[in-house]
């Protein structure tokens, strides 16, 4: 982890290792562009980027395009190996598991035996990024919905508008100021009257979730007590709870 974001050391072209910041809200590779300069990568336009080889542990990626950006914020230093040098999305990979608590990415080729434990769930892959069910209940009313599963944002939830006018809320006082490529972006913060379903289980009770006009999110703040595995090609995400964190929350089941 670097300042709060999941990152992997990979090498690129052949060189490194390199830290890559790990954000499954974004569906493509992006290098930044001071980085792409120090390791002196090929440029192919003015916004894109030739690799030719990806080493991520023992699995290996090759012959792709990743996007030449700038960095949200400038790094502390420009030193290749101690600052991250890009983002790697989604991967395009059969099974991927992130286990947050033991900092552990793990890719495999076949599912491992299920774990009793593990709350399995409906995986949607739109645009190049995985969205779960969340369901929404207080006895009286019974809300669905479609969440991004965000390891590139901080925040615990957040929702969109529809199930926002129909989920028992009070509203917060001050907003939430995050920081995206489309600038400075204020967000109305809302205490949840009900309880929060992933699948069969509760996550949260009568949490604090933000409003965001589009898409859903579950950022790292709530991602952080999982270890999550998204297996694409049976379409489903499995998550397992890490209890002895989870005890030291209240809202949290």
């Amino acid at each position: 982890m670097i300042r709060g974001k999941p990152t992997i050391n990979a090498m690129i072209n052949g060189k490194g290792p390199f830290k890559l910041a790990l954000d499954t809200g974004n569906g493509c590779m992006r290098v930044y562009k001071w980085a792409a300069e120090e390791m002196q990568l090929a440029a192919s336009g003015q916004t894109n980027l030739a690799i030719e080889t990806l080493e991520i542990g023992a699995a290996l990626f090759s012959s792709f395009c990743a996007n030449l950006v700038d960095p949200i914020t400038p790094p502390l230093s420009y030193d290749l190996f101690s600052e991250e040098v890009g983002i790697i999305g989604f991967p395009v990979l059969c099974l991927l598991t992130l286990d947050f608590p033991a900092q552990e990415m793990r890719l495999s080729r076949e599912w491992d035996e299920q774990d009793a434990e593990a709350n399995v769930v409906t995986l949607r892959v739109i645009d190049g990024v995985p969205l779960v069910p969340l369901r929404f209940a207080d006895g009286n009313t019974e809300v669905e919905t479609t969440v991004l599963v965000d390891t590139g944002s901080p925040i615990e939830l957040s929702l969109p508008d529809e199930p926002r006018r129909a989920t028992p809320k009070r509203e917060l006082a001050g907003t939430t100021v995050l920081w995206s490529r489309a600038g400075t972006q204020h967000f109305s913060k809302y205490r949840l009257d009900t309880t929060v379903f992933l699948g069969d289980r509760a996550v949260f009770h009568n949490p604090e979730v933000l409003y965001e006009a589009h898409r859903g999110r579950m950022g790292m703040g709530l991602l952080r007590f999982y270890a999550v595995t998204f297996d694409r090609r049976n379409n489903i995400a499995s998550f397992i709870r890490r209890k002895e964190i989870m005890e030291k929350r209240d809202d949290l089941e």
